[in-house]
């Protein structure tokens, strides 16, 4: 490359059938300077092929198939869909391609990512009892017991065949009791597994929009599950939210009643000096995963006392967040009322009065070392994790080498 005018550059190549390749540090250029001996190792993509059978041996027609990948957070294992999908032929078989190098898990699945939602007003169809459902290599409907692929680059791996599996499915039947101070055009429904084990591909939506808000929920499999309803209007949210145990008889006359979230006051406290301006930190409450909660944003800003007033807190369990620390600083410890919070975070179901009291330290730990490789040299771009030991809710530490690597505010 020539005529580069000066400045910080990231550098890339990339080509058909192979991965991605980035220089794993910024370069610089000064005035005619010249940089060489660069290095970009590109990685060939792999490729998995397979065929999906029925119990009778027939090929299983437009089946969708998917590779996951699993990782931990806060101490909960969890399936993320990883790299593109395709569909099974006539012939049932199936060819998933551009794949990096890693662990992957195959899952098949028919009329992926929605429910089935009848009114109750309408003629019901009769749908099968016996239905396909999820199914993972090498043929199990449980993820726990399915068998991870290890996928090298370049690899070819071919006759990845199993059967999809087929179970007694119910119906789940109710009604969503719209809350009277909300205008509403219908409501939202979630329907999702629970468990130590999170599989997000299997998170179904739907939208009723049924007068009398009713609901029936066909092809479910028996598991152990969350049901929730949203009605917006107008930027306001309610939200109901109900856990069940899905068995192999249909559950009927589930009423959900959706409820606004209520404002939540609160107060940040300093061991040592606190930072100049308060203004610019932020309290956060997220669910149990890290996400968003049900009930909508829920973010105070401080005030110059230290002050703040979270709203959309509904009857949850929460993590809070404290985001705009300065570099040193820590949360120390978090309180709702008279109560420490636990580990599994803070509990509003029995009392959201609060207030939430936070405390954070100005004296964090710092961690500085170097990553090596196997023949002890300095590795720079790797990623290095801090974690605690379950159950510790605490969030992980990430940082890159360059060559060292430095981890602040612990």
């Amino acid at each position: 490359m020539k005529d580069i005018e000066p400045g910080k550059y990231d550098l890339s190549a990339e080509r058909a059938g192979v991965g991605l390749a980035d220089y794993p540090s910024t370069i610089s250029l000064e005035t005619c300077e010249q940089v060489s001996g660069i290095v970009l190792r590109l990685t060939p993509y792999a490729v998995i092929t397979g065929r999906i059978l029925d119990r009778d041996g027939e090929p299983v027609e437009q089946a969708e198939i998917s590779l996951l990948r699993s990782v931990s957070r806060r101490g909960k294992r969890e399936f993320w869909p990883a790299g593109r999908g395709s569909r099974t032929d006539d012939l049932g078989e199936y060819r998933l391609f551009d794949l990096t190098p890693g662990r992957y898990y195959v899952q098949a699945e028919q009329h992926a990512g929605a429910l089935v939602i009848q009114s109750q007003r309408q003629p019901a169809v009769r749908l099968p009892d016996d239905v396909s459902v999820p199914t993972f290599y090498p043929g199990t409907t449980d993820i726990t017991n399915a068998v991870a692929l290890e996928v090298r680059a370049g690899a070819q791996i071919r006759g990845i065949d199993f059967v999809f599996a087929k179970i007694h499915a119910v119906h789940i039947r109710g009604h969503v009791k719209y809350p009277a101070e909300l205008s509403h055009e219908g409501a939202m429904i979630n329907f999702e597994p629970r468990g130590n084990v999170a599989n997000w591909s299997l998170t179904r939506h739907a939208e009723t929009e049924a007068e009398d808000g009713s609901f029936d929920l066909a092809n479910i499999a028996p598991g152990h599950y969350a049901l929730s309803a949203f009605v917006i209007s107008d930027n306001e949210r309610a939200t109901a939210y109900q856990q069940m145990e899905v068995g192999r008889e249909d559950i009927n006359d589930i009423v959900l009643a959706p409820a606004q979230g209520a404002s939540l006051p609160g107060r940040v406290s300093f061991e040592g000096l606190p930072p100049a301006n308060l203004t610019h930190i932020e309290v956060a409450l997220r669910g149990p995963d890290g996400n968003s909660t049900r009930y909508g944003p829920t973010v105070g800003k401080l005030k110059e006392d230290g002050s703040f007033v979270l709203g959309n807190v509904g009857a949850d369990s929460y993590r809070a967040i404290v985001n705009g620390l300065p570099q040193g600083y820590y949360v120390k410890s978090v309180r709702l009322g008279d109560k420490a919070a636990k580990e599994s975070g803070i509990d509003t179901t029995r009392d959201a009065s609060g207030p939430l009291l936070i405390t954070v330290s100005a004296r964090a730990g710092r961690i500085e070392g170097v990553a090596l490789d196997a023949n002890e040299r300095p590795t720079p771009g790797a990623t290095v994790v801090l974690a605690p030991e379950p159950p510790w809710p605490i969030e992980r530490k990430l940082s890159r080498t360059s060559p060292q690597t430095n981890m602040a505010a612990l």
